[in-house]
């Protein structure tokens, strides 16, 4: 079977697809080796339930009335493509402290996030899932996903064994950090397609809803909305430059990158709710003030003995 360490599919800049033998094991390597040859692909297969996305992602914060603009810019040069007007089901996994998110939003150089995500609710065991691994490093993100139902997802999930390098990188990083369902994103997405640039795709969402019991691929009537009105999150994707049109179409229309994820919203939703819910614990276990000594606690030191060590010299002298 063929892995990311020993072949790769690439297709340069030139339009020529070529096979080249690039062994690599860390990220940022592995950018500095496409920056150096000048390489640009859009994604790779591994096999049939596995598939690997590199790009570039940039981000976009925008009102109803930009998209609507940039929508009529672009009407002649983009097309909805396949998952046109869909709705994405997301469970973001971490450790109990949420110790992956933040650490993205430190920003540091290699960023890390684990995700269980379907393209319509997953009520029964035949419905498609991705389990997926996604990093982003020198600019540049990597998704490795493996198709899954829910009960083989179940089954490799209390396994661990794993079939190709993108379960394999799954399985560790589940049981390196220890991680756990956190919340649910929904997300409903236009996507569009460019149509003389197969690598090139544009996503709008534009409602985005979050919860973090109940957790399911699935929406639920507790879902909350945490995208402001009348705002919206546009994504370019893309393997090579973007295209000067799109490029002028965004600064006419004074639409800036932002820095602001998705699940970075979901994280601040969440920090807040446990801070609210650690408060009120805190409040439902204070004793009144009437309860309370009015005397000063005296404290009271204990003394212990000096562990001894075995062979030394004090040890020696106790024992004759």
């Amino acid at each position: 079977m063929k892995t990311v360490n020993n072949l790769i599919q690439i297709r340069e800049t030139s339009g020529n697809t070529k096979s080249k033998n690039l062994k690599f094991r860390d990220e940022f390597k592995f950018c500095e080796i496409l920056n150096n040859f000048n390489i640009r692909f859009r994604l790779v297969f591994y096999s049939s339930d596995m598939e690997t996305f590199i790009r570039k992602e940039m981000k976009y914060m925008i009102t109803d009335q930009q998209k609507q603009q940039l929508l009529e810019l672009l009407q002649s040069d983009i097309e909805p493509d396949f998952y046109f007007d869909c709705t994405i089901y997301s469970i973001y996994f971490d450790t109990e402290q949420l110790d992956l998110l933040r650490h993205c939003e430190g920003k540091p150089g290699l960023k890390q996030k684990v995700r269980l995500r379907s393209y319509k609710p997953a009520y029964d065991a035949a419905t498609p899932v991705f389990l997926e691994l996604k990093k982003k490093a020198a600019g540049t993100s990597f998704k490795t996903r493996h198709e899954f139902t829910l009960p083989t997802l179940k089954e490799f999930l209390n396994s661990g064994q794993a079939a190709d390098q993108a379960t394999r990188e799954l399985s560790s990083m589940l049981s390196r950090y220890e991680l756990h369902p956190q919340f649910v994103l929904c997300a409903h997405r236009n996507c569009y397609q460019w149509k003389s640039r197969e690598d090139l795709r544009i996503t709008i969402d534009d409602r985005l809803t979050y919860r973090s019991e109940n957790l399911g691929l699935y929406p639920e009537d507790e879902d909350e909305s945490i995208l402001e009105k009348g705002m919206n999150i546009l994504e370019v994707k893309c393997a090579q430059n973007v295209p000067l049109k799109l490029a002028r179409a965004l600064n006419t229309l004074q639409i800036k990158p932002a820095s602001t994820s998705k699940a970075s919203l979901a994280y601040a939703r969440l920090l807040e709710t446990k801070n609210q819910d650690a408060k009120k614990q805190m409040d439902s276990n204070a004793q009144p003030i009437h309860s309370l000594p009015l005397e000063r606690p005296v404290l009271k030191r204990v003394h212990k003995p000096r562990a001894v060590q075995s062979g030394s010299a004090v040890s020696g002298a106790l024992s004759a």
